[in-house]
């Protein structure tokens, strides 16, 4: 299996530094990756007349996972790297074996007296 990380907006693969090497320890055969999005820590940006699609992150996903792992994965997304990684997961169900979000609801839209009921509804 690859447990595939993927950071939140404006954020960086290096924020699952500490985590990866704790899980390394735990189980040292597990393949382990952490993705920088485009305009994101180490990785390019693009040019200025270009911009950045939501589902462009799904495509990058898909193409670099299509070259670095045959494994199924275990998505870890945290904020906008939980989306991708849902979205990811709806679009290969057949890759994904589970997924894990953190702080992956995205804005509230509800009042503030409204939130904790709706949270607690789902």
């Amino acid at each position: 299996m690859s447990v595939v990380f993927l950071h939140g907006w404006l954020d960086n693969a290096g924020s699952f530094k500490a985590l990866m090497e704790q899980i390394h320890q735990l189980n040292p055969k597990l393949h382990l990756l952490a993705v920088d999005h485009f305009g994101h820590g180490l990785s390019s940006h693009k040019s200025r007349d270009n911009y950045y699609p939501f589902h462009d992150y799904i495509a990058d996903m898909y193409q670099l996972l299509d070259e670095l792992s045959p494994n199924r994965l275990m998505l870890v997304g945290h904020s906008l790297g939980a989306l991708i990684a849902s979205c990811y997961s709806a679009a290969f169900p057949e890759q994904v074996e589970a997924l894990v979000q953190i702080e992956g609801t995205g804005p509230l839209t509800e009042s503030p007296s409204n939130s904790l009921q709706r949270l607690r509804n789902g």
